[in-house]
């Protein structure tokens, strides 16, 4: 529909994407065939995109303050592309949404004590992954089950001007319904200002290159999961990954609370983007720090009172 949009009607069908949310005060959801949707090759004229966004953004205020609730089932395309046969992966899924939730609640309220006292957020494995940012003054939400299913990471948002470092994300990630493969960026003072991938270099330059906020991080987490300990297409799912962590390029949220806790997560960031990249420190020997203390070591936490999220028994 946007290929097929000028001005009037971009505004119009972002109005009718909205005019849903006016009716209800709670909702589940679920999305299926997350990466078979067709996409057009050619990308849309920039200017239609922004005055779609725009609208769309604007009406979107209307709804902030409603609860929802996010699930994405995976498909036989997911299994597919990730090599896992299609029982073993809805299997995989249930099994991620049956872990112990009292137990990981106790343990991700010992890490964000940690993580909101700390000024400083470096992760690293072998890949090649050597990434900083600075965190002091922002805060970190308790994500269980009550906004995705399955759940289970700790989220926040990184100074907008301070991601350092390089990031070497191995395996693949989709864009707009394409894949890329094996990327590479490298920030300086809180921009992407290098990048490559193996596979869809140009879906990662369309990525980048969407508005200026798209080569900012909007969004820095820690995937917590106990059952999941490897890489998939999935978005939803892969930033879940125990031993991991995620950021997104573009847009920060701004929400002032979540589940009924203040928090600061808005560090000023917009984009028409909100992208997901997870990088393995699980298998990787990666580590985080926090103010220069280890507090993971090859994917898994030091801290005895977390070890659930480890994966111990």
């Amino acid at each position: 529909l946007m290929h097929h949009c000028d001005q009037d009607k971009a505004e119009m069908l972002a109005s009718v994407m909205m005019a849903p949310y006016d009716h209800y005060q709670r909702s589940i959801a679920m999305r299926i065939e997350q990466v078979q949707q067709p996409y057009p090759d050619e990308p849309v004229a920039q200017e239609i995109q922004k005055i779609y966004n725009d609208t769309l953004n604007a009406q979107y205020q209307r709804t902030r303050g409603r609860f929802y609730t996010l699930a994405v089932l995976p498909t036989p395309k997911d299994a597919e592309l990730d090599q896992i046969p299609y029982p073993d992966y809805i299997d995989l899924f249930f099994r991620m949404c049956a872990v112990d939730w009292d137990k990981v609640d106790a343990a991700h309220k010992i890490l964000i004590a940690q993580l909101n006292q700390a000024k400083t957020l470096r992760f690293t494995n072998n890949d090649g992954t050597d990434f900083t940012v600075n965190i002091e003054g922002f805060t970190f939400c308790n994500s269980l089950v009550a906004k995705n299913v399955p759940g289970s990471e700790v989220f926040s948002a990184p100074h907008r001007d301070s991601a350092t470092g390089l990031i070497v994300g191995k395996g693949r990630y989709m864009y707009m319904g394409k894949v890329m493969e094996n990327i590479t960026l490298r920030f300086e003072e809180g921009r992407v200002v290098d990048y490559a991938a193996e596979k869809g270099q140009e879906i990662l330059k369309e990525l980048l290159d969407t508005d200026e906020g798209s080569r900012y991080v909007g969004e820095i987490a820690i995937g917590t999961n106990p059952v999941l300990r490897q890489h998939l297409v999935n978005g939803l799912l892969t930033e879940k990954i125990g031993g991991s962590f995620h950021f997104a390029l573009g847009r920060c949220y701004n929400f002032t609370d979540y589940l009924g806790i203040p928090v600061k997560v808005d560090n000023g960031n917009k984009s028409a983007n909100h992208e997901d990249m997870t990088i393995m420190l699980h298998g990787k020997q990666g580590r985080i720090y926090i103010d220069g203390d280890m507090i993971m070591d090859d994917g898994k936490f030091i801290d005895p009172r977390l070890g659930y999220l480890n994966g111990d028994a």
